[in-house]
Formats: structure tokens, sequence, C-alpha cells
């Protein structure tokens, strides 16, 4: 645990919480970022095995977070965080991606912390209420209104809030089968490492952007989905979209009983994080250590590298405005509400639309050129 995470931590405790409220009626979700301090250990013993050791470190009573800190010592213990794999359900946008816990606020909730606690409760079996001793309330990162139509309307408000469980070995992960097919653990210091390491600078998520452009236009029903799919074509259109991803290698995980089997049988290299999940990411770890992580955000591209290119062109001195904006914020998280990865996409996908309509165009006149040279070349030959 470094220190800039414990100064981060107990800052934000101290903030206010920052609503995002829009003027039509709208879909609001709650998400948990649940943190637990694991021992250091020279050598790899199991997880149970470490806390064994360290529980006279471990007190019942921590719900004072300067308390937990003055037991937990910064040069002692490792920060980590928890993620869920989403069961894979056709009805479910996000099926099988890495996420969260968390979900949908039910209108019989008091806030949206409220649904935090109660999904929470529902999908990994955590009791993060007040009542439980062994947990802390930390406070809210920016909430984030959730986007389709490349941009243009409103799905949902996200709303994430940040735990820290004071005694690991007082909670047992578990999953509910029905929405989540495991639970797992992984190093805040790996996600910090994966995110700015150059290895990764070419690690994408691949999306069918075909099937993208059919839910984004699902109401316009005069569109023939072939127009979709020659768009998103891998020989003719611009291929899969392609999201920043890194590759999470947990510490431990706990399958479902219902996948179980499929878990066990995955490499720990797994994981891959992307979409939503890893942009809350970057500003819990931008929170920590501000201006650490935006040199190295990435945007949203595509398979095809003219597109790549002619995208990448377009939007060049939208991408330096960004990073000149961001890196001139003041400190204070909660006055700017700082969402990166809202920020860094408002605008953005007029680009990505503008670079389809003139990929498509250069296309064409490449196409009408090397066809009127070919009919020139065979011409002259017919005259000879």
């Amino acid at each position: 645990m470094s220190r800039a995470l414990k100064n981060a931590l107990m800052r934000l405790r101290s903030l206010q919480e920052v609503t995002f409220t829009s003027k039509q009626p709208t879909l609001r979700a709650s998400l948990a970022l649940i943190l637990r301090f694991v021992p250091r250990k020279p050598n790899n013993l199991p997880v149970d095995s470490i806390f064994d050791e360290a529980k006279p470190l471990i007190q019942k009573n921590l719900n004072d977070l300067s308390v937990f800190f003055n037991t937990h010592p910064e040069s002692q213990y490792d920060a980590e965080l928890l993620f869920i794999k989403r069961a894979s359900r056709h009805t479910d946008r996000w099926s099988g991606q890495i996420a969260f816990p968390g979900g949908r606020r039910d209108p019989e909730d008091d806030s949206d912390l409220a649904a935090c606690i109660r999904e929470v409760r529902e999908e990994v079996g955590i009791d993060l209420s007040k009542n439980n001793a062994n947990s802390i309330y930390i406070g809210s990162l920016a909430q984030k209104p959730v986007m389709s139509q490349f941009g243009y309307s409103l799905t949902m408000i996200l709303c994430p809030y940040v735990f820290i469980l004071t005694d690991p070995k007082k909670f047992k992960l578990d999953c509910q089968a029905e929405e989540v097919a495991g639970a797992f653990w992984v190093p805040l210091d790996q996600l910090n490492e994966e995110l700015t390491s150059p290895r990764n600078r070419d690690l994408w998520q691949p999306v069918d952007f075909s099937h993208r452009l059919q839910f984004a236009n699902k109401s316009i029903k005069w569109i023939p989905n072939w127009i979709y799919h020659v768009i998103g074509s891998h020989s003719i259109g611009t291929g899969d979209m392609l999201f920043p991803a890194i590759n999470l290698s947990p510490t431990e995980f706990k399958a479902s009983i219902d996948s179980s089997t499929v878990l066990s049988q995955l490499p720990v290299t797994y994981f891959r994080l992307w979409g939503l999940s890893n942009g809350i990411v970057t500003d819990l770890l931008e929170f920590i250590n501000p201006r650490s992580i935006i040199p190295y955000i990435r945007w949203p591209t595509f398979e095809n590298r003219d597109f790549r290119a002619i995208i990448s062109i377009l939007s060049a001195h939208l991408k330096w405005k960004k990073r000149q904006e961001l890196n001139c914020i003041s400190q204070n998280y909660n006055n700017v509400n700082l969402d990166i990865y809202g920020h860094y996409l408002n605008g953005y996908f007029k680009y990505i639309i503008g670079g389809i309509g003139l990929g498509f165009i250069l296309r064409t006149a490449l196409l009408i050129f090397v066809s009127s040279v070919c009919l020139s070349i065979y011409q002259i030959f017919c005259v000879y």
C-alpha cells in the first residue's frame, strides 16, 4: 500500500458525493470498488494462510479509517481490488465481461448507495451496510453518464462507490450464478502497471462493429441490415471496432457453482478488462496519483489500418486539447467531478463517424482511379 493510496482514500472520505442528474428520467446503476489489504509475504503462501498469520493486526471495530491505517502500516500491506466476470446471457448487454459488482437501482432503493449495497450482497454475498463493522464506506467517484448512439443518447448514469474490507477473512465470496460467473482479486499495483506499460499499447478488445451499429440504430427501421454488415466488414469495411484493454492476473478467484468447471480451466491472464470498467479503474488510479494515467490513455479505433489512420488524423487536435485540459485541472477531484474517459470521449465519436464516411469515399475514389488506369492501359494495348 503506497502513501499516495492512503492519502487519496482519506481525502475521498472527506468529500461530498456529487450527483449527476438528467432532465429526462434515466436509469441509474451503482457499483462497488471493494478494496482489501493483503499482508506482504516473501513466499507464495495461500491467501487464507496470510490472513491467519496477520490476524493479531486485524481488529473488529475498524470503521474509523485513521484507526484502520494505524493498524495497517503502508509498508506491510498491498491493496487488491475485487472484480467479477459477468455470466453469459443473451439479454445482458455486457454479457461475459469483466466488471465490478453492482446493478440497477430499483424504485424501493432509498439512494444510489443503497442500491449498490443491495446489489453487492445479492451478487457476491458481501455485506457492506453500516451495520457491518468489518467494512468501511470511503466515498463516491465521479458518476458516469453512459452514452449510446455514438454519444448522442444517454442510456444510464453509473454511480461508483469505494469500500474497504477491514477484515477480509470474515468475508466469503458467494457468487450468484444467474448473474455472476466468478469473482476475483487483482493487486492495485498490477492495474497501474498494466495501464502504463508500453507493451499494452497494442492490446485491444475487438468488438463486432456491424452488431454495434445495429444496436445503436435499432430505432431506425428503414435501414437494411446488410448495410451495417458492409460497413463493419473485415474485407471492404472498417473491420472490428477496437477498445483499449489490459489483461488481469488474479491472486485469487471464486467461481459460481454453475461456472466452477469452466473457470478452473482458464489461465490467469484470461481476464481482460476494457470498456466502462477500464474507465472506472482509470478514474480511481488517476485520483490516487494525479496525472499519472493521463499520458497513457488510448481512444477506440478500428481494425483496418486506413480507417484507423484517417480517424487518428482527424481527431489529432481534439486529443491534444483533451490532454491539455486534463493536465491543467485542479487536483480537487470532487469539484471537477473528474470522469476521465467521459471527458476524453466527449466529441470524439463525431470523428469516428466522419472518418468512416471519408474512408469509404477515399476507397471509392481509389477504386475508380485504379479502374481508370487499368482501362487506359487496356485500350493502349488494344490499339497496338
